[in-house]
C-alpha cells in the first residue's frame, strides 16, 4: 500500500456518492471510526452483515493511519470481502445502514462463510 506522510492509501470502491456525503468532513475520521467500531463489534462476537459491492458508483482512495489501514486489511483477508464490502458493512454498523440493504450475512444460505468459521470472525 501506498504511504503519503503518516497515512496509508487504500482503495474504496464503488458506493453511493451520497454515502460520502454523509461522511462529513473530513470523511476519513468518520470512516477510522467505523472500522474500529467494525473491529469492535467483530470482538464482541456479533454477526456482521456485508453488503454487496455496488456496479456502479464513485470510486475514493482514503488515506487511513497504518493501525486502521492494517485493521481493515485483517477484517477483509480473515473474513474473505475485499475492502469496500467491509467499509461498507462498518459504515452501516457505525452510520445505521448508509449501504443500503445488506444483500450477504456471513452466517446464512448465499453467504460466504467467515475464514475462522465463525460468524463475524
Amino acid at each position: 500500500m501506498p504511504q503519503r506522510d503518516d497515512k496509508v492509501g487504500v482503495y474504496f470502491g464503488r458506493f453511493d456518492a451520497a454515502l460520502w456525503d454523509r461522511l462529513g468532513d473530513p470523511p476519513v475520521a468518520t470512516l477510522e471510526k467505523a472500522i474500529a467500531a467494525l473491529a469492535g463489534a467483530r470482538a464482541a462476537g456479533q454477526a456482521i452483515l456485508y453488503p454487496a459491492v455496488p456496479k456502479r458508483g464513485i470510486r475514493k482512495k482514503v488515506w487511513l493511519t497504518p493501525e486502521t489501514a492494517g485493521v481493515l486489511k485483517a477484517i477483509a483477508e480473515a473474513d474473505g470481502y475485499p475492502n469496500t464490502a467491509v467499509i461498507l458493512a462498518a459504515l452501516s454498523l457505525y452510520l445505521g445502514s448508509p449501504a443500503g440493504e445488506v444483500t450477504r450475512r456471513e452466517d446464512s444460505p448465499g453467504g460466504r462463510p467467515s475464514r475462522s468459521g465463525l460468524p463475524g470472525r
